[in-house]
């Protein structure tokens, strides 16, 4: 079992990461591409090393030094668990290797152990880079201690266990849902909304609680850190152990925590290799029509059909489909949540903030709220990565008599048709409940549309520069592809740093004419980028 185990988990990561095809490329231009794109990967988990050190150090300055074990165990286990839900569909089930991995002679056991460990080693890395520096900045304010250290150590390497298996279960619960269904992608969509909903409102619910238990209440105003350790404990119970054992030195509780975590983990394997063939089963069979007659035969243009070839992929994958569709629809309920709430009344919420700073924080926030819209929705660029998702496919397209930018074009048009009108029905929501002038109401229409023509140019650009044709399963594009994460992180920067021009200009240019500015200059880069997708 060890061999066939190894052997798995050697094949997954050499095409996952890609690395023969890396090491055997000829073309030094695209070597080069990944070897930067690596050093960003490397550069970011400095970064964000560096910022967890920070917490760490800055919480045991101010002698709150045992809250630092159960944050650190907290922030790393939501973590890995939003990430790998999303992951489930794509790595555990209904991947393309499945047919050619039961027909070997190895355990289906083994084939789901391979797996879950795969995505173990890679939320293992996230780990290190999250704990390792916060227990530096522990160890460096209470001393360094060989029993804490080794606590610190068993708790980094089963860290991973618990929130992973809880969202494998969640994700095949949700799977098994969908599959018996003939639209698996959106049921499997809508189930992922209510349930991250449910999250939402169970997070504000307990926060309410919180704030209403008067010996919690009591914790806070007089000892902060205690108040805090609650909070974690109430939101990560396992935390406690954790806690316990690095701060206390209970041995008890360390060995509580892993063996929980183990066994939860047994569990869920001893069941998931029960069902296992089931659920696959399930999720690759189609549903057809027994009494099918042909209809009306309609034509189309060439751009339509292929924004409808394109409109079909994504609504027949749950893995696309949830991690490109379901932020808007987060964008739409949170709009409508803050037109029926009210951003003033959200605002008068805050503590510290009176009428007179909500007077001079409304015109403020009415200038960035365009860019805010737009970060969160073009994060759902699917022009990143639908070029990759052709496949071993590509051939197909390829060989229509159509021309590549045709087909761009397509692909094009249809994440213009998806995103545009959910950015374009959030404007006018923040319109009507911010109250906005006619003028910076029509610059609100004329960022959201320009926004949206240059992020899925540039999604488009970046998908041809950075193409992974050959993948065993959708996530390796969708979740964790170059194109994907640079659509995803350049929104975010891109719009956070108009959004940070535009506050700082608004005092000279006026808001109107910031979000003008910025809008021409997207326009331009559009034009730019758009000559160069050939």
């Amino acid at each position: 079992m060890t061999n066939n185990l190894l052997s798995l988990l050697k094949t997954e990561f050499l095409n996952r990461f890609r690395l023969g095809t890396i090491r055997n490329e000829r073309n030094k231009k695209v070597k080069y591409r990944y070897i930067a794109m690596g050093v960003l990967y490397i550069f970011l988990a400095i970064v964000l090393a560096g910022y967890c050190f920070g917490i760490s150090y800055g919480y045991s300055y101010l002698g709150m030094s045992y809250v630092v074990p159960g944050y650190a165990l907290m922030i790393t286990s939501i973590v890995i668990l939003f990430f790998t839900f999303l992951k489930t569909n794509g790595i555990l089930f209904s991947t393309r290797d499945y047919d050619m991995l039961t027909a070997f002679p190895i355990k289906t056991r083994t084939i789901i152990a391979s797996k879950f460990l795969s995505m173990y080693i890679n939320n293992l890395a996230f780990a290190v880079v999250v704990m390792v520096p916060m227990a530096v900045g522990y160890e460096m304010w209470n001393g360094f201690n060989a029993g804490t250290v080794a606590f610190w150590f068993l708790g980094i390497l089963f860290a991973p266990l618990l929130p992973m298996t809880i969202a494998a279960a969640v994700g095949m619960a949700i799977l098994a849902i969908g599959a018996g269904f003939k639209h698996k992608a959106a049921v499997q969509l809508i189930a992922t909304v209510i349930l991250f909903l449910g999250i939402m409102f169970g997070s504000f619910w307990l926060n309410q609680n919180a704030m209403a238990d008067e010996a919690m209440m009591l914790a806070m105003l007089t000892d902060m850190g205690a108040f805090i350790s609650g909070i974690i404990h109430k939101i990560y119970p396992v935390s406690l152990w954790f806690d316990n054992g690095v701060v206390y030195g209970n041995v008890q509780h360390i060995l509580l925590f892993i063996g929980f975590s183990v066994a939860v983990y047994a569990v869920f394997l001893g069941f998931c290799a029960k069902f296992y063939g089931r659920i696959n089963s399930a999720l690759k069979s189609h549903q057809a029509s027994s009494n099918y007659k042909v209809g009306q035969l309609k034509k189309s243009s060439v751009l339509t059909a292929l924004a409808y070839k394109e409109a079909k992929r994504f609504t027949s994958s749950s893995v696309y489909m949830i991690n490109m569709g379901m932020g808007l629809i987060l964008a739409l309920i949170a709009s409508v949540a803050s037109a029926f709430l009210g951003v003033d009344k959200l605002i008068s919420n805050v503590d510290g903030v009176n009428a007179k700073d909500m007077a001079a924080l409304l015109p403020v926030i009415s200038n960035v709220v365009p860019f805010g819209i737009s970060m969160v929705v073009n994060m759902c660029n699917t022009c990143a990565v639908s070029l990759s998702l052709e496949g071993r496919n590509l051939w197909v397209v390829e060989s229509l008599p159509i021309s590549k930018r045709t087909l761009y074009k397509g692909k094009m048009l249809f994440n213009i048709c998806m995103v545009l009108p959910v950015s374009l029905i959030c404007s006018v929501i923040f319109i009507i409940s911010l109250r906005v002038n006619v003028v910076k109401a029509l610059l609100y229409i004329v960022f959201a549309v320009a926004s949206v023509t240059f992020s899925t140019v540039f999604g488009m650009f970046i998908n041809i520069c950075f193409p992974n044709y050959q993948w065993e399963n959708e996530v390796v594009v969708v979740k964790q592809g170059m194109s994907s994460m640079i659509g995803i992180f350049s929104s975010i920067i891109i719009y956070l740093a108009m959004a940070a021009g535009t506050f700082y200009l608004s005092g000279n240019l006026g808001g109107e004419l910031s979000i003008l500015m910025f809008s021409g200059i997207l326009a331009v880069l559009a034009a730019v980028l758009y000559g160069r997708c050939k």
